[in-house]
């Protein structure tokens, strides 16, 4: 997955992994896999892989200032 930037934004896809997010965020991958195990991040899985909607991981963030 490719994070595209266009005007000044990053573009995200719909879905993010584990390791779109810690792209993103520019973390460790114990990082990211710790933030998709914590109760209070908005993930799900499907067929055994951690997911994160685009819209679930703005609004995680944003309530995280």
């Amino acid at each position: 997955m490719k994070l595209e930037i266009k005007n000044g934004t990053v573009e995200l896809p719909a879905l993010l992994s584990v390791q779109d997010v810690r792209k993103y965020l520019r973390i460790r991958n114990d990082e990211a896999y710790n933030l998709f195990k914590n109760n209070s991040f908005p993930s799900i899985k499907v067929a055994g892989k951690n997911y994160i909607t685009d819209t679930a991981l703005i609004e995680y963030l944003e309530n995280l200032k």
